[in-house]
């Protein structure tokens, strides 16, 4: 998992895009990968992808052009 998780950080480029650091950044992201890899998913490139768009709702917010509903 931590092979994912370095994959998602490089392609996000998170130098100081937000107010968390690193470290808790990573912790997130590779709590949420570990969520996923649970749910039967196994393919790295797919968990890589999924962790990103994660990452990115971390550091931009919730997309405004969805209500959330």
């Amino acid at each position: 998992m931590n092979e994912i998780v370095d994959r998602v950080m490089l392609s996000a480029r998170t130098k100081s895009m937000t107010n968390l650091s690193q470290t808790e950044l990573r912790i997130r992201v590779g709590s949420y990968v570990e969520l996923l890899s649970s749910t039967g998913k196994r393919d790295p490139d797919e968990l890589t992808d999924l962790g990103v768009a994660y990452l990115h709702g971390i550091i931009n917010g919730p997309d405004s052009r969805y209500s959330g509903c």
